[in-house]
């Protein structure tokens, strides 16, 4: 016990010097706390906003870097999706003056949208037909029909490609779309996704913003203003989601600041030291870490939106300790440097090691396979123990201020008799009921187990808007219409160049998209490589559906793709590398879950199983396989990422308190509200993802702060009383504030 007490004196000291010194030498404090400001603004300038996949994987991870080689074959798989109503309309999506709109479109999208590769329509859609020589390949656009007549005349030609319908049309000619394939994705690389290079970093000068506006500006003009459209896909929900993130991170933290600041007012009875000072440590905590980030080269993504709300909060509480102390220090002995110093020396100490401990917390989560949780876990627990040095430091300084005014009498007890006794209710209902206490929280804390076992590792792009947001309204409604606004890519792999234009191969292909497309309802469209070629092979026979099959011969599927490109076929590219050794089956789907994903993934592995390849080799990728395996990643870290928290902590408070009894003991109070939390989650089937996942490790190392308060002061109170009830009283009624 002595051995502690030594420690804990030790500690004390040093930081009650520290403070004294920052105190005389005030002028010297704000010109380093300057100093510091301007050298961490210098390298936040070079901090950039990266919303992308990148800033969640390494590239070392093998999932993404078979997703950055599916990018070499085939470029990007982000698309954005106009669906259209032609209901109004007689004929449908058949119109003439409507196509003819719509052939408008097409063609300003391709001049006025950057970022834009294709613009797929009815409009330019590929129509196979059989001539005497082989195959003519007709587009509306080359040779637009001048009579309603006409055009029908194609319509009925159109709707008979099987790989256009609920893509390009509905059924029923009621619904049409335009897909804008587009040439970046939100994994590139930031310098090539500025609209204007010189233009900056700002969030509309950025794909996908600058083409998501883009597009609803030629949306609106009058020329297409009576056509309803509903837009959805990777472009339009990225985008959304990137200005709500950014105005919720920039709100929130607005709104932080006010709530926090009235209640500084509120408690210290409007003391401008008591709100300046923690706002001030709270504000260069959060730009010194935007400097460390800088010298780090690391990107501020949307978890940095959680750092400045974390940053109040947490660096706030240090700065409160140590006011509340000194109001009361001070009231005593009126004289600051005095009652600066004795505050230090009684809660120097304790909010050091609460410091360390919420520090630990955070960087428990370092180990996330996730690249921006790990990042995050970094430098939010270096900012929480740099945020407890400037309370120490610069707070000297606001508290520097003011005459040493003998009358002056403050003391928090005596002026909130409110607070007191509340506390004090608190501590003799502990004192009276230890026993009922105890086991209403083992009864809680088996109900929370429960609701622990019902928690459900899952995420799911689309629910993360409200339900009135105008672009999760857009994408259910075509998800529930049309081909969905998803999708999972399946490449195939033939092991030799030209070895996908073997017969096995793509009989293989087939069978696996067949089987794709009846597995589940999430997969509302398919298409691959093997729809070409079997069009191709009817357009041959004069458009006979018993030839729409796959030729016998690898010779006669060459020559088919040959006459197809001599015929001006452009659409190959999407489904078949440049040396015909890979293609690719993209499923649309609709917006589901990863869970939902994964089980469609592993029906598919089991299919393999039961009805394995011989010719060739399959993996998923894309989107949807990056977002499975990132719900992988949340379970491995949140596991991870408890256990060490949990350990870590657990021996620095058997440290602190010098006992491996006392410090196991601690660790109840601190690991209930976790589990109350976790289990509160799963009872109101609320997903865990990658944002919740968060959740236990930081509680952990936040809620640890009051048990190391209170029990440091327990111990200095029973020392000063040799009274269990009389030090748990005096605890409660002077820190527990």
């Amino acid at each position: 016990m002595e051995q502690k007490r030594n420690l804990v004196d030790r500690l004390n000291h040093a930081f009650s010097y520290i403070a004294v010194w920052s105190l005389k030498n005030r002028w010297i404090v704000l010109g380093l706390s300057l100093l510091l400001l301007a050298v961490s603004g210098y390298f936040a300038q070079h901090v950039r906003m990266n919303n992308s996949f990148d800033a969640y994987f390494d590239l070392d991870d093998p999932v993404y870097k078979a997703y950055l080689q599916y990018r070499d074959d085939f470029g990007s798989d982000e698309v954005a999706y106009l669906l259209y109503d032609a209901g109004a309309y007689e004929n449908g999506v058949f119109n003439l003056e409507l196509m003819h709109k719509i052939n408008s479109l097409s063609q300003r999208i391709k001049d006025e949208v950057p970022f834009v590769k294709e613009v797929n329509s009815i409009s330019n859609a590929e129509v196979l037909i059989p001539v005497e020589d082989g195959i003519e390949i007709i587009k509306l656009e080359d040779d637009f029909p001048e009579s309603q007549e006409a055009l029908l005349g194609f319509a009925d030609g159109f709707m008979k490609k099987l790989i256009y319908i609920n893509a390009f049309v509905s059924e029923n000619r009621q619904f049409g779309a335009i897909q804008l394939d587009m040439e970046k994705s939100s994994v590139d690389p930031l310098e090539e996704i500025r609209l204007d290079p010189d233009g900056g970093d700002d969030l509309e000068n950025l794909y996908p913003q600058a083409s998501d506006t883009a597009l609803t500006n030629l949306l609106a003009s009058e020329e297409f203003s009576d056509i309803v459209f509903h837009g959805s896909g990777d472009v339009q929900l990225n985008a959304a989601f990137n200005r709500i993130a950014i105005k919720d991170m920039q709100e929130s933290m607005l709104y932080t600041f006010f709530v926090v600041a009235a209640l500084l007012v509120f408690f210290f009875k409007g003391s401008v030291i008591g709100v300046l000072g923690p706002m001030a440590i709270v504000m260069l905590s959060v730009v010194v870490t935007l400097g460390f980030m800088g010298v780090l080269g690391w990107d501020m993504d949307l978890m940095f939106s959680m750092v400045p709300t974390l940053l109040i909060a947490i660096g706030v509480a240090q700065a409160v300790h140590i006011i509340s102390e000194f109001r009361i220090s001070y009231a005593e002995c009126h004289d600051r440097q005095e009652a600066i110093r004795r505050t230090l020396e009684l809660v120097g100490a304790p909010c050091l090691l609460t410091s360390l401990t919420t520090g630990a917390g955070f960087l428990s989560m370092s180990i996330s396979p996730i690249k921006t949780i790990s990042h995050m876990a970094v430098y939010t627990g270096i900012s929480v123990v740099g945020a407890f040095f400037l309370s120490i430091t610069l707070l000297s300084f606001f508290l520097s201020f003011g005459k040493n005014k003998s009358q002056e009498k403050i003391s928090l007890k005596n002026n909130n008799p409110l607070m007191e006794s509340f506390l004090l209710a608190i501590a003799n209902f502990a004192i009276r009921f230890p026993k009922q206490i105890i086991l209403i929280t083992f009864a809680l804390s088996v109900f929370a187990v429960f609701g622990i076992s019902k928690v459900v590792v899952d995420s799911n792009f689309l629910t993360g808007f409200k339900e009135k947001e105008p672009i999760r309204i857009a994408s259910e409604y075509i998800d529930d219409t049309m081909g969905g606004t998803g999708s999972l890519v399946y490449l195939f792999n033939a092991g030799e160049a030209d070895g996908i234009k073997n017969p096995e191969v793509l009989r293989e292909m087939e069978r696996f998209q067949q089987e794709l497309d009846t597995k589940t309802p999430l997969v509302k469209k398919t298409f691959s490589i093997v729809d070409l070629i079997k069009d191709i092979n009817q357009s041959f026979h004069e458009g006979d559906p018993a030839f729409y099959a796959i030729p016998d011969s690898k010779e006669l599927i060459a020559q088919y793709l040959f006459v197809y490109e001599l015929s001006g076929g452009e659409e190959l590219h999407n489904f078949v590398s440049s040396d015909y050794s890979h293609a690719n089956i993209e499923a649309r789907t609709i917006l589901a879950t990863s869970s939902q994903m994964a089980e469609v993934k592993m029906a598919m592995e089991s299919y393999l199983e039961q009805h394995p390849l011989k010719h060739s080799t399959v993996e998923a990728t894309g989107i949807s396989a990056l977002w499975i395996k990132l719900t992988d990643y949340i379970t491995e870290s949140q596991i991870k990422g408890m256990s060490l928290a949990f350990t870590v902590i657990a021996l620095m408070m058997c440290f602190i308190f010098r006992s491996v009894k006392v410090g196991l003991i601690s660790m109840v109070p601190n690991l209930t509200p976790v589990v109350f939390t976790v289990g509160l989650i799963g009872w109101l089937d609320v997903n865990l993802d990658y944002v919740k996942l968060l959740v236990a490790p930081i509680a952990l190392g936040i809620a640890v702060d009051d048990t190391i308060h209170l029990m440091t002061r327990y111990h200095n109170e029973f020392k000063k009383h040799r009274n269990y009830e009389k030090a748990l009283i005096e605890s409660m009624t002077n820190v527990g504030r």
